[in-house]
């Protein structure tokens, strides 16, 4: 791929990945705190794919495309280590179940 459809693409992953994060906003100030976790995990992912597509880089699974961000980009200190942290946490939230009731699939019961 050129390097101009490269640049070309990785804005428009990168754009994908600022929509995303304006939905996961959207959504938390909603209360609907899954879907924020889902939206605020695929912004992280698609501006981790938007820097790979400069590259050309692009690999089929998602774990794919992470590994090859942390060992190019991180470990290189291309970015700083502490970006591991953030997508290691947003792939655990993204992964893990949320208590019913702050899905918004069960009322959440205060007990005294």
């Amino acid at each position: 791929m050129s390097n101009i459809h490269m640049r070309d693409y990785s804005i428009r992953r990168l754009e994908k990945s600022a929509d995303d994060l304006d939905t996961a906003k959207i959504n938390y100030n909603a209360e609907k705190y899954s879907a924020s976790v889902n939206r605020a995990y695929y912004s992280v992912y698609h501006a981790i794919r938007a820097v790979l597509a400069l590259d050309d880089i692009e690999r089929k699974k998602h774990s794919g495309n992470i590994s090859y961000f942390r060992e190019h980009y991180i470990a290189t200190d291309i970015f700083d280590r502490t970006f591991s942290e953030t997508i290691k946490k947003a792939e655990t939230l993204r992964n893990c179940r949320l208590p019913r009731w702050l899905t918004g699939n069960e009322p959440h019961k205060m007990t005294a």
